[in-house]
């Protein structure tokens, strides 16, 4: 295929290839993160191992897309690098999102706007006193201090 015209990127486009090159290449890194956290844990269920895998598919490919198109400058490289950074531009929206409403539900009892995010396990014992009334006809007072221990 023969280009009559070759495509040469600007000094500041290929600026912003490499900063969303670092962008995508950096999730891609923090992505193994769990991994190793979690490395020679008994209890690992192999949850850790999803953000690798899906920053693999989404994150690497577009990162050396942009790097390449920042290092090169012209001709295909540079066509491709714009869609990887449209594409990069977008994940990077997508991740900041998800991070602030996950910073939002951490500081805020798992609420988010008033609605409850994820498994919220209340424990009986725990909180205000319990006023149960009794039982009729057992003779058994249900209403006790919440701090009085439970019978072992």
């Amino acid at each position: 295929m023969n280009e009559t015209a070759d495509i040469v990127a600007s000094p500041g486009r290929r600026t912003l290839f490499a900063a969303g090159a670092a962008i995508m290449l950096g999730l891609w890194g923090w992505s193994f993160v769990p991994p190793i956290e979690n490395w020679g844990n008994p209890n690992e269920d192999g949850f850790s191992y999803g953000p690798l895998f899906y920053a693999t598919i989404f994150c690497l490919p577009v990162g050396l897309l942009l790097l390449i198109g920042a290092v090169k400058g012209h001709g295909r490289c540079v066509r491709r690098a714009r869609a990887a950074f449209a594409f990069a531009a977008v994940m990077t929206l997508i991740v900041a999102l998800f991070l602030i409403v996950q910073h939002i539900a951490n500081n805020n009892d798992g609420k988010v706007f008033g609605i409850q995010i994820g498994l919220r396990i209340e424990r009986p014992d725990a909180g205000a006193p319990r006023n149960l009334p009794a039982k009729a006809g057992t003779g058994i007072d249900n209403a006790g201090p919440a701090d009085t221990p439970l019978p072992v």
